[in-house]
């Protein structure tokens, strides 16, 4: 008994502490995706899985930001909570050097339902949203928030394992 809990926890434990690695190739022309998440106490215990063309790249928790490289052309940007499996997504073109700016906010048309029928996921509502915001919202609201690391992966090294 004693070992299976110890493997319970286990998998618990590297279940939540996974870092995720950003497979994308570095270049000068990259544009820059500028991600933060507000702090609210709708879902504040829940974190927002970023993904960038179906790639899961972050885990984004509240008071945080991150700065995503992303190459030209059209990506298709989305997130979700960690618990559920909903996604509010975004497409969007990207162009060489820009810069990109979205809020991170819990739904608020997830919270009526969650609490009539706590436990059971409403499969029709993304547990976040993605709000495009300007540069100047962007550094107004996110000025005191804690930066996340992106691990990046060298698309040429996978080529190579």
């Amino acid at each position: 008994m004693k070992k299976l809990c110890l493997f319970l926890m286990s998998l618990m434990m590297f279940g939540c502490t996974g870092i995720t690695q950003y497979r994308h190739q570095i270049s000068e022309n990259d544009g820059t995706i500028h991600l933060y998440r507000v702090e609210e106490l709708n879902a504040a215990g829940m974190n927002a899985i970023f993904y960038v063309d179906d790639q899961s790249i972050l885990k984004l928790g509240t008071s945080h930001y991150a700065e995503v490289p992303i190459s030209p052309g059209k990506h298709t940007i989305s997130v979700k909570a960690d618990s559920t499996t909903q996604k509010m997504t975004y497409e969007l073109i990207v162009e060489p050097n820009q810069q990109y700016y979205f809020m991170v906010k819990a739904n608020p048309d997830r919270l009526g339902p969650q609490m009539l029928i706590p436990f059971i996921e409403i499969v029709s509502i993304p547990g976040f949203l993605l709000i495009k915001r300007d540069k100047a919202t962007y550094l107004q609201e996110s000025t005191h928030f804690q930066p996340e690391t992106i691990v990046l992966t060298n698309l040429d090294s996978l080529a190579v394992q």
